[in-house]
């Protein structure tokens, strides 16, 4: 434990205070009356009858924590029913056999579903042919196909080293767009701008116009509001020469103007150089309510494998030496959620020791110390890819390890990082996982995974839609802890941070859409905006004059998951 690490405490605090704020000159709303937020989200089934008794219309403290309002475990499976297949598999539905590295849905055309892109590059030593971005646009509500594969129609005809492909709205226009991370130095990111009402899922390549002109070698990347400025940033992965081996390089910070166009900061993220750098995850790791950078590398490196960089809520990072375990040399991805309930944000490793994963204990709560402590090994296969899922609903993480070396896996998790292996989530498919996605493709309430294949043989690069089996997603999502407010004079705003959590958690995505209003004082409700920074970390913001004085300022805050449990809660 390094003195650096020992200065970083939890804000966690089980005290909490109301804000207040003091009015001078008044503070404004952006409209006269907005219109109350909806108990439960229009034309979706809402959260079990002890689910929204817990959740909604409580009142929470800003500068606190609250128990979230858990619903009752809605869905035990018992444990037979835990040992038959979870998933079932959609035949021929992704007809394409290519090497594919990424998959991230999306929900391209606003029409209620998710769509599925693919990142396409073979190879991971030297470059092979590039292969056309992909795009396919969902169509389970249709008779004709489930799938239907438009990557040219929609995208255009471009083909990259793709290794990964992250999707968020860069301008604020409602509509998600899309970055293709590539590799091998041969191009830039791919960034697509959405067309948006004038032709809906329908995109235009524009990343020169957009700020991204230097090719990487980028194996991963995320979105995420880094800088607290209600816009999406981008953190962008480089391995320097080669992907795997050679000297390494440092990774890449663009900063959002808000109107989807960046500007790399590299004074900002003083990273050090490390090779195979292979995954970033942007999240709250000290609980300061702003969004950290925790890098996973496929190597040994000097000064630590792996390497965490935290954020002084301006978006200027700072390393952080010590906290993080060395794990294995052989890790591909670190996935970040509250594991063990404690409401800190744990890490759980694919690999933690050689080939095998396990999880890492963030002793924040209840040491107050931002360090993590490595917890049991499990397994000992090539796995490349995880997920967190609460499959049983009982109100912990579960983890799905997408397998390069055999059949996909489920982790169960007992709540206290005890976890025990499903004998086979998906039956008679062993195919080789580079990723996965977790999302509900179909719309039924429960969670499927998307597989995405590489490597090996080429006659098993079939990618995979697999339907959940399991219980239906009925707890609503849970407010963990809020920030107090502050007042910013440059967009002379009040803002408020509020921390989420649902039943996935997937390189950041938890499918949690937002929405706000406020009130000042004795003023009648007005609009407030409800922006997602990452990682279930979530920002209001309200128009104001001045920093107010002797009144009260409240959010009401609703939160809904992507099966339509939703959580209202008035935050003051």
């Amino acid at each position: 434990m390094t003195p650096e690490a020992a200065r970083f405490r939890s804000s966690h605090v089980p005290a909490l205070f109301v804000l207040t704020a003091a009015l001078v000159g008044g503070c404004a709303s952006t409209a006269p009356d907005a219109e109350p937020l909806a108990e439960s989200a229009p034309d979706t089934a809402t959260a079990s009858a002890d689910g929204d008794a817990a959740s909604n219309g409580a009142v929470v403290d800003m500068g606190g924590v609250t128990d979230g309002g858990d619903a009752a475990p809605s869905g035990d499976v018992g444990d037979a029913a835990a040992e038959a297949p979870l998933f079932a598999t959609m035949v021929d539905q992704l007809p394409l056999s290519r090497w594919t590295e990424g998959v991230e849905p999306a929900d391209v055309d606003r029409d209620g579903d998710l769509d599925l892109f693919f990142a396409d590059g073979p190879a991971f030593v030297a470059p092979g042919p590039k292969q056309q971005n992909q795009l396919e646009i969902n169509r389970l509500d249709e008779v004709v196909a489930a799938w239907s594969n438009e990557s040219v129609l929609r995208l255009g005809a471009h083909a990259s080293h793709a290794k990964m492909v992250v999707t968020g709205d860069v301008d604020g226009d409602g509509w998600v767009d899309a970055l293709f991370c590539n590799a091998f130095r041969t191009d830039p990111p791919f960034l697509y701008h959405n067309r948006g009402a004038s032709a809906p899922g329908w995109f235009d390549l524009e990343s020169e116009q957009r700020g991204f002109t230097t090719a990487f070698n980028s194996g991963s990347g995320q979105f995420g509001d880094v800088d607290d400025d209600g816009d999406l940033d981008l953190v962008l992965c480089d391995s320097g020469e080669h992907l795997l081996m050679g000297e390494g390089a440092a990774p890449h910070l663009f900063l959002n103007d808000g109107r989807g166009h960046f500007t790399e900061r590299a004074d900002l993220l003083p990273a050090p150089v490390k090779r195979a750098r292979v995954d970033v995850q942007l999240a709250d790791l000290d609980g300061d309510f702003d969004l950290d950078a925790l890098f996973a590398n496929r190597a040994e490196n000097a000064g630590g494998n792996h390497d965490l960089l935290l954020n002084d809520g301006s978006g200027r990072f700072t390393p952080l030496v010590g906290a993080v375990p060395d794990a294995s040399k052989n890790v591909y991805e670190i996935e970040v959620g509250d594991l063990d309930g404690d409401r800190d944000l744990d890490l759980f490793f694919l690999s933690l020791s050689d080939y095998s994963e396990g999880p890492a204990d963030n002793r924040l709560v209840p040491d107050g110390e931002l360090v993590f402590r490595a917890g049991a090994p499990l397994g000992d296969l090539d796995d490349n890819e995880a997920a967190l899922i609460d499959y049983d609903m009982d109100g912990d993480y579960d983890v799905l390890v997408g397998s390069l070396a055999g059949e996909e896996k489920l982790l169960w998790n007992d709540g206290d990082f005890a976890f025990r292996q499903h004998a086979g989530p998906v039956t008679g498919v062993e195919d080789p996982t580079l990723d996965i996605a977790v999302a509900d493709v179909d719309g039924d309430g429960r969670y499927d995974l998307v597989t995405a294949q590489g490597e090996g043989d080429p006659s098993r690069y079939t990618n995979r839609v697999h339907l959940g089996r399991g219980p239906k997603d009925t707890r609503p999502p849970r407010i963990v802890a809020v920030s107090a407010g502050s007042f910013r004079a440059a967009t002379r705003e009040w803002v408020v941070h509020v921390q989420v959590r649902d039943e996935v958690m997937d390189d950041g995505q938890d499918w949690v859409v937002a929405e706000a209003r406020a009130r000042i004082g004795d003023r009648p409700w007005g609009a407030a905006r409800a922006t997602r920074m990452g990682a279930g970390l979530w920002r209001l913001a309200s128009a104001c004059e001045s920093e107010a004085e002797g009144r009260r300022i409240a959010f009401e805050f609703a939160a809904t998951d992507a099966a339509g449990n939703r959580t209202k809660q008035v935050l003051r």
